[in-house]
């Protein structure tokens, strides 16, 4: 009997995880879409998902049900890929002879912003509002967002130690878990390094490589003020807060 996909989906997100390095939301996001496939054939064929359902026939109809739900060119090649991803892990430990996916055609790539990226001209507007509030903290993290178009969850995880003198950010995190060296305009890097000195330096005590650069100062009910690393999370809020 052929054997089922279920135990191969969470094996092939395991040897993402632990032996490529992927990060947590990119194993759930390759878990989630494999699983949309397995949900796909269980509804055609009435029965779970095996090893012989990895034939380009059966994708092909999933690409044309995906299709005929109107789906985006961008969400249905990303699925398709991460379903060819997993049969080329499934070829080399000889679960398969050969990719199906590779007979098939691949939905166009168009290089196009989001619609939701912020524009210059919102983020120039965003800076100077935290300017006119006299808050350095948030024009640091705006001017990052603005000349890099980082994500949010990145600029959380910057450290002092990623700031190199004028040239920009070196060894930054970014999806994937893998990282890069990212340029900036030099007066952004005098602001930040201005930023450390004068405010980072007065809010922790001896500031460090590894310190992340920027905080979040609450009041808590019987506690007292408590100081913690910001998030990607935090920085969405701040964006809303202006």
């Amino acid at each position: 009997m052929a054997q089922q996909l279920t135990d191969l989906v969470e094996q092939f997100c395991n040897f993402q995880r632990k032996q490529r390095g992927k990060t947590e939301g990119g194993v759930r996001t390759y878990r989630w879409i494999l699983e949309q496939f397995l949900i796909f054939v269980r509804n055609r064929y009435g029965r779970l998902a095996r090893v012989t359902d990895l034939t380009s026939p059966t994708i092909q109809a999933w690409m044309d049900d995906m299709a005929g739900a109107d789906l985006a060119l961008s969400t249905m090649r990303v699925r398709q890929s991460t379903l060819s991803s997993f049969c080329a892990w499934l070829v080399k430990r000889d679960g398969l002879a050969a990719n199906p996916v590779a007979k098939l055609e691949r939905p166009p790539h168009h290089r196009e912003p989001p619609k939701q990226i912020p524009g210059a001209s919102i983020m120039d507007a965003l800076i100077e509002a935290a300017k006119a509030r006299r808050r350095p903290r948030d024009v640091a993290i705006f001017l990052i967002l603005r000349y890099t178009g980082m994500r949010r969850e990145s600029v959380a995880t910057l450290r002092v130690q990623h700031l190199d003198g004028t040239w920009g950010l070196r060894g930054v995190r970014v999806k994937g878990g893998k990282t890069r060296d990212i340029p900036l305009p030099s007066a952004v890097m005098q602001f930040l390094q201005a930023y450390v000195e004068r405010v980072l330096g007065k809010q922790i005590e001896n500031v460090g490589p590894e310190i992340p650069l920027f905080w979040s100062t609450w009041g808590r009910r019987g506690v007292g003020t408590t100081r913690a690393p910001m998030t990607g999370k935090n920085i969405w809020r701040l964006c809303k807060v202006y």
